[in-house]
């Protein structure tokens, strides 16, 4: 598809190379938009790019398909969404200016669609051009350590009561260990989901089809808090890549949280995060408890945009009014438009 000034177009396979190094540079790029996660978690996906008129890529746009659906994967991925090329050295007004025009390009290329819900990296502030084209936007929250370089810095911004249950953990009879199994975490996973009255949201089968992926990259990380009897208190699964580490997976024994070994847990994630990426990224939560257990290890909080559309007439269709209408129509009990 062609614009005034840019190309849209959908990448192939033997693309897929030049946009993995493009996420890398883009300041909303992440791990989760890399060509091979969305092969790990998403049934269909595509990506649409915008380039310039010499060939240039200055933004793109991971798509994730569920039937008619555009929307993110249920499992394991936090954002998506549009990724923009750096213009950080251009003018303030010139640089929103370009932003504008290339979010604007990307959102009249999206596929038709039944609806459209999509979690937007928390540096893409400017969702006008959605919003110009009807479309909505809910906020969400997540905490982020920005600069993994100075540990002592980052300890110091925790709460003294997070700082308290640390040390407290530390001196317990309890190891941190990273030889434990990935059936080990799918069970623990397992307890915190059942203790909130939930099923596990991920079968085993799903959590190792991604493993497999990131084991193979080098690109996560799965930490133990063990007692001597064996018996795991907590565990955490991160991945990462060089920008960013997250929070992916989180998991404790209900009947062990007095060992504070969630909090060790954690921060043993975050030092080792600092020997492989630039920041840690808790991926936030809504609700108030994980919130509050996050906020405490000092991260910034920032905003990020779920945005939305669905299509009216999609919608009219499946309550079986359009139906409904076009018979009083043809019958003579009514006239107008659907």
């Amino acid at each position: 598809m062609m614009s005034s000034k840019y190309t849209i177009e959908k990448l192939g396979p033997d693309q897929y190379d030049q946009w993995n190094s493009f996420v890398d540079r883009s300041p909303q790029g992440s791990i989760f938009a890399k060509t091979w996660w969305l092969d790990a978690v998403a049934e269909r996906w595509e990506i649409l790019v915008c380039r310039s008129k010499t060939g240039g890529l200055l933004g793109g746009m991971p798509i994730t398909w569920q039937k008619n659906r555009i929307k993110m994967p249920p499992l394991f991925t936090q954002t998506l969404g549009i990724l923009l090329a750096d213009f950080s050295g251009k003018k303030y007004a010139k640089r929103i200016t370009q932003e504008k025009t290339v979010i604007e390009a990307l959102v009249e290329g999206i596929p038709p669609c039944r609806s459209y819900r999509i979690n937007f990296h928390y540096s893409l502030k400017n969702w006008l051009p959605f919003m110009w084209r009807q479309y909505r936007q809910t906020s969400r929250y997540t905490y982020v350590i920005e600069d993994l370089s100075d540990l002592d810095q980052v300890y110091s911004a925790f709460l003294d009561k997070k700082r308290n249950h640390i040390r407290k953990a530390q001196k317990a009879d309890i190891t941190v260990r990273t030889d434990c199994s990935l059936d080990d975490f799918y069970r623990i996973a397992g307890r915190t989901f059942s203790k909130q009255g939930m099923s596990t949201l991920f079968s085993f089968e799903q959590l190792d089809r991604l493993d497999r992926v990131l084991r193979q990259r080098e690109a996560r990380k799965i930490l133990f808090v063990v007692g001597p009897d064996g018996r795991i208190h907590a565990a955490n699964y991160i991945v990462y890549d060089q920008n960013c580490a997250y929070n992916l997976l989180s998991g404790h024994d209900p009947e062990l949280r007095d060992s504070h070994a969630g909090s060790l847990v954690i921060w043993e994630s975050i030092r080792f995060a600092a020997t492989v990426s630039r920041r840690f990224d808790f991926e936030g939560s809504c609700l108030r408890p994980v919130e509050e257990f996050f906020r405490s290890f000092g991260g910034r909080q920032h905003t990020y945009y779920q945005i939305y559309r669905s299509n009216t007439l999609w919608q009219l269709l499946r309550d079986g009014w359009v139906e409904l209408r076009l018979f009083h129509m043809r019958h003579g009990r009514g006239r107008g438009v659907v």
